[in-house]
């Protein structure tokens, strides 16, 4: 595995975590929460050893305490230890967010999922055999739109360092996209399309009047109290503290990437493991809900 950080790996960490500690039960005794912590610490360990440069895991049980491990550094250059509570990109994490204020505004009879993208966004989904008029917001949510994987990326070092604080508009996003012909008819398949989280976003702001970023503030992340996720917007930079985040480009480029702007900078918010769980317990239950 290549070298990387915090970044990717807390997230993915806390979700797959969080649902393991699902199973455990509630008469769990002292013992059991000082074996459990132990084994969070070597499983940690273990994914250092393979290479990543710096893991954090949060588990949280039945009765609320939580157990946190880290292992290896936030920063290869400097050997600073990895925070228990730092901060990293929510990066593709974030369609959660998306996705629970669409449904959200589905509950309020604001929008359908059965709405066409052409709908709500004339014109935005067409060329090269895209089509808005047949591409639901459902579609859009379940990744079965069709729409063209198609984003801006770094392939190399030197496009990191020339491109790292383009800003895109989500127009401009949908229109790249465009360039592309759709990976299957719309309803017929399964592809992961970043594209149609950009669109949702901008459904959410022609039918809210906001921008999904504050939609997502005001209905989510404050009546959850997650005060540790924050839009990040435009910034090329992330709250402290943070750990460094590393991309092997080749074998001898490894690259410290931190300093950039995310892509889609609309929902773009930075997190902690605490909130990420937060959020996942939420999900589960009854308690996101809109104002």
């Amino acid at each position: 595995m290549p070298p990387t950080s915090l970044i990717r790996l807390a997230i993915t960490l806390s979700a797959a975590i969080l649902l393991a500690t699902g199973t455990v039960t509630a008469s769990a005794r002292p013992a059991d929460s000082s074996a459990s912590l132990d084994q969070l610490r070597r499983d940690t360990e273990a994914i250092h050893a393979l290479g990543v440069s710096g893991v954090q895991a949060r588990t949280i049980a039945p009765d609320g305490r939580q157990s946190v491990a880290t292992s290896g550094t936030a920063d290869l250059r400097t050997g600073r230890p990895l925070s228990p509570d730092g901060y990293f990109r929510m990066a593709s994490t974030a369609k959660t967010l998306v996705a629970t204020v669409v449904l959200q505004l589905e509950a309020e009879g604001r929008l359908s999922v059965d709405d066409t993208v052409d709908h709500w966004l004339p014109g935005v989904v067409e060329g090269n055999g895209n089509d808005g008029r047949r591409v639901t917001v459902r579609q859009l949510l379940q990744h079965t739109s069709g729409i063209n994987n198609v984003m801006p990326g770094y392939t190399t070092a030197d496009e990191y360092y020339l491109q790292r604080h383009d800003v895109y508009s989500p127009e401009q996003l949908v229109a790249r996209a465009m360039t592309d012909v759709p990976v299957f008819r719309p309803g017929r398949g399964w592809a992961y399309s970043n594209p149609g989280y950009v669109l949702l976003g901008m459904i959410v702001e022609r039918a809210t009047g906001h921008p999904a970023h504050q939609e997502i503030e005001d209905r989510v992340l404050r009546p959850l109290g997650l005060d540790q996720t924050r839009w990040t917007g435009t910034s090329a930079t992330l709250p402290r503290p943070h750990a460094e985040g590393y991309q092997l480009f080749s074998p001898d480029s490894l690259v410290n990437v931190t300093d950039q702007v995310a892509v889609d900078h609309e929902t773009s918010f930075a997190t902690t493991t605490r909130d990420e769980n937060r959020l996942l317990r939420a999900l589960r239950g009854p308690r996101v809900h809109g104002n």
